[in-house]
């Protein structure tokens, strides 16, 4: 999966960076304590990585779609420049799509969010 080679490679810069601090902090004693490596909690990132979509959804029907049309996205079909769901209608509509389903999950955690908290 791509987002997970990108939870990897976060996971080692952050660990080699706070591996480096630690290094730097030992003074050459060897009285430095080992830290475990951090991890990116899969579950914790994944709904970042959900969240980041819905807002970047958002941003691009604000800032580019409000114009938009079938014949703007064949215009900018050839544009490598250009991101996908801005040239592409059929990868803008699974795009959207996919929110979709993200922003059902969200809005239904706040509805069992909400009805906890009438109940408490």
């Amino acid at each position: 999966r791509l987002v997970e080679g990108y939870l990897v490679a976060l996971e080692n810069a952050v660990n080699r960076r706070r591996h480096s601090k630690q290094n730097n902090n030992n003074n050459g004693d060897g009285e430095g304590q080992e830290e475990e490596n951090w991890t990116y909690p899969r579950e914790v990132a994944m709904r970042h990585y959900r969240l980041a979509c819905v807002d970047y959804l958002r941003f691009i029907m604000g800032r580019f779609w409000r114009s938009a049309t079938p014949e703007s996205f064949e215009k900018k079909r050839e544009s490598k420049n250009t991101t996908l769901i801005n040239r592409n209608l059929e990868a803008a509509m699974a795009f959207i799509g996919k929110v979709d389903g993200y922003l059902e999950v969200f809005e239904k955690e706040k509805r069992e969010r909400d009805a906890a908290l009438r109940l408490s």
